[in-house]
């Protein structure tokens, strides 16, 4: 692995290569992985020492970190995590917080802080995250890389460590544009949307965009026409009807329903130490009603029928 001191990218211990375990065509390329996906052989940390130390060490690798291997990427190193993904800043209270090279005085942004910092450090070719509420997009951005989030289940997260399972999804950041598409090309089914496209318009969601500063539109609008280019046209809408914080609430209370249901118990029978943020976070989660939650995800079907209209 790369020299990390400078950055702080990688799990501290992990100083650990693996070839490609065949040629194909990422052969050539090397990956980081978030703390959060299982490597043959090495403990999975998501990011909390207590998680690495009461969990087996995993014999399989993940499903995705399979089959980047298998298409001759070299694994470079497990990366930093927020603990258990459950924050976007970028800070981890027990390993410190990753250098963000594209500017040293702001945060990487998370959970796939790691991860972002090493893609931008130059210290692999891209970097393997996960994203839940914005965990790659995010630091990708504040990093300066091109990120991407799939549909949610289009990828296996088989062999990842989850926070909200309606929501979470691997994704993958780097900063070249081509080392991007190139993974995309490997993990990603054949593309048969595009002839569909054609048939559709692009909305454009006039609420959303009000809320953008006017000094990114003239950055983001010439990649909007392009996208735009491959539908029938665009057109405007109002999708939230004036309720975003409503839908923010939903999803909050959803996500943070799915959180306690997922780690609660462990987090009740080995009282791991959190750091500051997450462990409110998840002592607020477990307080959320199983009644609660259920309005939530009925608003948050009600939303996606509004926007799928």
């Amino acid at each position: 692995m790369t020299d990390d001191k400078k950055w702080n990218a990688f799990v501290p211990g992990e100083n650990v290569s693996i070839e490609g375990l065949g040629h194909g065509p990422l052969s050539g390329l090397t990956m980081s992985v978030k703390d959060l996906f299982d490597i043959a052989g090495h403990p999975t940390g998501a990011g909390n020492p207590v998680w690495r130390s009461s969990h087996a060490v995993p014999t399989q690798y993940a499903a995705l970190v399979k089959t980047l291997l298998d298409a001759g990427a070299r694994f470079v190193g497990k990366t930093i995590t927020e603990e258990l993904a459950y924050s976007l800043v970028g800070e981890n209270f027990h390993y410190g917080t990753p250098v963000n090279p594209h500017n040293p005085d702001c945060i990487p942004g998370g959970s796939s802080c790691g991860a972002a910092v090493a893609a931008a450090a130059g210290l692999c070719d891209f970097s393997v995250g996960t994203d839940t509420a914005g965990s790659v997009r995010l630091p990708a951005s504040f990093c300066g890389l091109w990120g991407f989030r799939p549909s949610h289940g289009v990828l296996s997260s088989q062999g990842v460590v989850p926070l909200a399972p309606s929501f979470d999804t691997p994704g993958w950041m780097s900063k070249s544009f081509d080392h991007l598409l190139k993974v995309g090309s490997v993990v990603l089914p054949p593309d048969n949307k595009v002839e569909e496209a054609k048939r559709l318009k692009l909305a454009l969601p006039e609420d959303l965009w009000r809320h953008v500063h006017p000094g990114f539109h003239s950055v983001l609008m010439p990649l909007i026409d392009r996208i735009a280019s491959l539908f029938n046209g665009v057109t405007n809408a109002c999708l939230s009807q004036g309720r975003l914080l409503e839908w923010q609430d939903a999803f909050r209370f959803v996500q943070g329903h799915e959180a306690w249901a997922t780690h609660g118990a462990w987090i009740r029978s080995h009282r791991p130490q959190f750091g500051p943020g997450i462990k409110e976070r998840f002592e607020w989660a477990s307080r959320i009603p199983d009644e609660e939650a259920g309005l939530a995800r009925a608003s948050m079907m009600k939303n996606a029928d509004v926007v799928h209209a």
